[in-house]
């Protein structure tokens, strides 16, 4: 299981192991119920609620976003290149040690 480090919008810095059972990062973060992250579309990549950011670093680590995922952070208020969607990264693509950003609310 990954042990990451995830910042929250209030910038308080957690280490945690992520569960490998979760079907994505969104439904780890979420069932963690800290993070303030919501999945509303329940992880179908249509609503931006579960929008993270991962440190330039980290990023050539991860799996490669979709056309998809990529159109919706471009539209997204606080969305950068650094933009991704928690719902469409599974798990087992996070490497150990990854800081993932919680973006700010969408408003």
């Amino acid at each position: 299981m990954p042990e990451v480090t995830v910042i929250r919008r209030d910038g308080l810095a957690r280490n945690i192991v992520l569960d490998e059972g979760a079907l994505s990062l969104m439904h780890a973060l979420r069932d963690l119920g800290e993070f303030d992250v919501v999945g509303e579309c329940g992880g179908c990549c249509v609503c931006g609620t579960c929008h993270v950011f991962f440190p330039e670093a980290d990023l050539p680590r991860l799996t490669v976003p979709t056309d998809e995922e990529r159109e919706l952070t471009e539209t997204l208020l606080c969305g950068e290149d650094r933009s991704r969607l928690a719902c469409q990264i599974a798990i087992a693509a996070i490497p150990t040690g990854a800081t993932i950003v919680i973006a700010p609310e969408e408003r």
